[in-house]
């Protein structure tokens, strides 16, 4: 998703899941769940928060901008609208997560979605995936 939104093709609906997890705390708890002798034989959601492809256009857009150029995401060549419907039902009316245990358990201090996009963005564009972002 966040690749194509730096070619700046269309994104569309979000779909029926829309709950993320950064793989850096992913892996952090796979770590910490190895070390605490309380993870033991417990089931933990790992669950970051909430998205939508349309944030994520936003989040790439504005990352673009504040970087200094690129192509695609929000503003330039906008492919979602405003008012496009996201298929995400607002708070309040969508499905609830409980990510408690791998809090309490392990520690784990969730990364929020801005930061997993800016710092994938930065990753993307490091690796040379997308031309004419340096």
């Amino acid at each position: 998703r966040i690749l194509s939104a730096l070619h700046g093709l269309p994104l569309g609906p979000t779909g029926p899941v829309y709950i993320f997890c950064d793989v850096r705390d992913a892996a952090l708890a796979h770590v910490r769940a190895l070390e605490a002798p309380d993870a033991s034989g417990k089931r933990m959601f790992v669950v970051g928060g909430y998205f939508s492809n349309k944030e994520i256009e936003k989040l790439v857009g504005e990352k673009l901008r504040r970087g200094g150029g690129g192509r695609g995401g929000r503003g330039e060549g906008d492919r979602m609208a405003e008012d496009d419907d996201d298929n995400v039902p607002e708070e309040g009316r969508r499905y609830g997560f409980d990510n408690r245990r791998s809090r309490d358990v392990l520690g784990m201090e969730y990364r929020g979605l801005r930061e997993t996009i800016e710092d994938t963005v930065d990753a993307i564009v490091a690796l040379g995936a997308v031309e004419g972002l340096e």
